[in-house]
């Protein structure tokens, strides 16, 4: 009697471990997955997931300076080697001397690209994004990533002084080409210099261009 007491505690103990084990596996997994983002879409609340690994292939700090915004932008791309595309980062490091706290980060020249979204980095050290949004222009195309700190309306919670966690947007890019970003604070800052994913031509843009170019080297030559 007492051992098949003791047997059904054992099984008992060992099936509420594996319980735990399952929901902590699931949780850590669900926040490691990047959200998908389509155009006129939104994230709320976005997921933390994980840095990109190894090096960057380009990354840039750019300084901005407003009348009521001080700081810098930080904008890396890295290869997706599972993917064989690219995953854009991007960071605010506000001043401690800045007016005013940043509510908004966007970026430009998404189109029409398949992205998935996340962040790295959690409060007190940084500042994760309370929500994250795309614009809609209308045929597949959200052509602008939006960042927003705060919840929504008019209270920032990215504050002087303070770091934003690490913007993740993954692509299905290959390519990447410079771009422009706004900081908003109810007014924007534009034109920090950032990067974005590089549209290739369409297969009969390439050819028709082709043609073009072989066209007028053939007019040159007879001249």
């Amino acid at each position: 009697m007492r051992r098949t007491i003791h047997l059904c505690y054992s099984m008992l103990v060992v099936r509420g471990f594996l319980t735990l084990f399952a929901t902590l596996f699931s949780v850590l997994l669900a926040q490691a997955i990047p959200t998908p983002l389509g155009p006129g879409g939104f994230v709320f609340p976005p997921q933390s997931g994980l840095a990109p690994s190894g090096s960057p292939i380009i990354t840039v700090t750019s300084p901005f300076v407003s009348a009521t915004l001080n700081g810098t932008l930080t904008s890396s791309v890295y290869s997706n080697s599972t993917l064989s595309a690219l995953v854009f980062t991007y960071q605010i490091n506000l001043s401690p001397n800045s007016p005013s706290a940043v509510s908004q980060l966007s970026i430009s020249r998404f189109g029409s690209f398949a992205t998935t979204v996340s962040y790295s980095g959690n409060s007190p050290t940084y500042v994760p994004p309370s929500f994250i949004s795309r614009s809609n222009e209308g045929g597949g195309v959200g052509d602008v990533m939006q960042f927003h700190f705060g919840p929504p309306g008019m209270t920032e919670s990215l504050l002087p002084g303070m770091t934003s966690s690490l913007l993740i947007v993954e692509t299905d890019s290959r390519g990447f080409q410079p771009t422009t970003a706004s900081i908003i604070d109810g007014v924007a800052v534009p034109n920090i210099p950032s990067f974005a994913p590089l549209s290739v031509p369409e297969p009969t843009v390439a050819v028709f261009g082709l043609a073009g170019l072989l066209t007028f080297a053939l007019a040159r030559r007879k001249k």
